[in-house]
């Protein structure tokens, strides 16, 4: 008791395969998954009983049931004698039902081999695969990736309903107007027809029907492949930008930072055009230091992905494992203790109490708006009077400290910082770099304390801290 996979080609009875052709003849009766296939005319002219499963086609909601239905009856008569079930093309191209059959345990399978309808497309096209081809499903394109500088082949456009939900997923990876390659029954002497087209109109023709399938031939490269490629070209030193080779990860990581902020600007003001150039602008950055990294033979793009994927499935057991969370805060809690264990994975130590702050951007929205207001005019003419305006809100400061004014300290200490950034500015220094330094050499310099005072330091008063503090800034 065997179930007896035949190809039945892509429709011409000539280019049946000896052993599916013999497979055919001997069948007591031949079960088809679709009548709707050129090569059931031969097995009518041979008088060959048949049965199909075209009835069911409407009987379920999804392919996915119908399939399902399709094999359970092919498995339940297999356990009472040999089957021969035909399908088109070749079994193991784009039919679900045999890949099911070949996962179930109950009946034996044999595949038949038969050309596939691929092979007829080539011929039809002169297309030659090696060249790079991608074979798609075009019941299953919602989730594929699609690589445009490779030539497609979509199969299975069986209506014009499938071809309008596989011209929608054609074209978030290649250009509406592209042209695209029509092929209806290829192989089948009559009735082989191909027609060119822009991809926008594939499901406008009223003659797709089971046998039409769809040749996209390469296109250039589209969303962050087109990126890469463009940050590579900018790279390149025969031909690039003088500028973009100039440029070190040092030199661009102030504009990192910088676009880091006006994204979130962008996502503050709710401005969706906005939001998505600043997220453009930041994903630029991304891609420079890596084209710059892999110019270093350093790392690259590829290895810069992988290690954020790793990283998000190491810290979402609760979705790509099998550990259950209550809420966000379990999450949140989780996320800690897989994060210590991936330092400690890799030999890294908290030693200080500090823990390890990332040096995150403070002054530069005030840098930046007080060079721009002083290219409009409004600025003070001289660095003394920029340094008077420090003094003046120090002074308003104290006040509002000395009296309590809750409010008033708050915009106090604001203008008192602008006023500093100001100085900064007029020094021609970052306010950025200097408090991060400022703050670096405060790290230090605990860390320094800490290690004199070792385990002792939870019995140190605050007098005997601050004398590590001189300590320690004098080494």
């Amino acid at each position: 008791m065997t179930i007896h996979i035949v190809g039945l080609g892509p429709g011409d009875p000539a280019l049946l395969t000896m052993a599916a052709h013999q497979a055919l003849e001997q069948a007591p009766e031949v079960v088809l998954r679709t009548r709707k296939h050129p090569t059931v005319t031969l097995l009518e002219q041979w008088g060959k009983p048949m049965h199909s499963y075209d009835h069911l086609y409407d009987s379920f909601p999804s392919f996915e049931a119908l399939y399902r239905a399709i094999v359970d009856d092919l498995i339940a008569r297999g356990k009472q004698g040999d089957v021969y079930y035909g399908v088109p093309g070749h079994p193991l191209v784009a039919e679900i039902t045999v890949q099911l059959l070949l996962a179930q345990q109950e009946v034996p399978v044999r595949i038949l081999a038969g050309l596939s309808g691929v092979e007829a497309t080539y011929a039809c096209i002169g297309v030659d695969p090696t060249h790079g081809l991608q074979l798609l499903d075009g019941l299953a394109l919602e989730n594929v990736q699609i690589n445009p500088e490779l030539g497609a082949l979509v199969v299975q456009i069986y209506n014009r309903k499938v071809a309008a939900q596989a011209k929608i997923a054609l074209m978030r990876s290649y250009p509406d107007e592209h042209e695209v390659v029509l092929v209806r029954a290829a192989g089948v002497p009559g009735e082989e027809t191909i027609e060119r087209l822009p991809l926008f109109e594939l499901d406008r023709r009223p003659e797709i029907d089971h046998l039409t399938s769809v040749y996209l031939p390469p296109a250039p490269a589209v969303g962050l492949e087109r990126l890469r490629q463009v940050v590579a070209k900018l790279r390149d030193p025969d031909g690039g930008c003088p500028w973009d080779l100039e440029q070190t990860p040092q030199s661009l990581r102030k504009f990192i930072l910088e676009e880091a902020y006006e994204t979130v600007e962008a996502i503050d003001e709710d401005d969706e055009d906005k939001i998505v150039e600043e997220l453009g602008d930041l994903l630029l950055q991304v891609f420079l230091q890596s084209q710059i990294a892999q110019d270093e033979e350093r790392f690259d793009l590829q290895e810069v992905a992988e290690g954020i994927s790793d990283k998000l499935v190491f810290r979402h057991p609760h979705v790509f494992g099998t550990e259950a969370v209550e809420d966000s805060a379990h999450v949140l809690r989780n996320w800690d203790v897989l994060k210590a264990q991936e330092k400690a994975a890799k030999g890294e130590v908290v030693t200080s109490r500090l823990g390890q702050v990332p040096p995150m951007a403070a002054l530069m929205y005030a840098d930046k708006v007080m060079g721009r207001a002083g290219k409009a005019g409004f600025d003070w003419p001289t660095l003394d009077e920029a340094l008077a305006k420090i003094d003046e809100e120090w002074l308003e400061l104290r006040e509002a400290l000395r009296e309590g004014r809750e409010h008033e300290i708050f915009h106090e200490l604001g203008d008192l910082l602008y006023a500093l950034v100001n100085v900064a500015r007029r020094a021609k220094l970052d306010p950025e770099d200097a408090l991060r330094q400022a703050v670096r050499r405060f790290m230090h310099r605990f860390h320094a304390m800490e290690a004199i005072a070792g385990e002792n330091w939870e019995q140190l008063s605050l007098d005997d801290r601050k004398q590590l503090w001189e300590q320690a800034k004098r080494t």
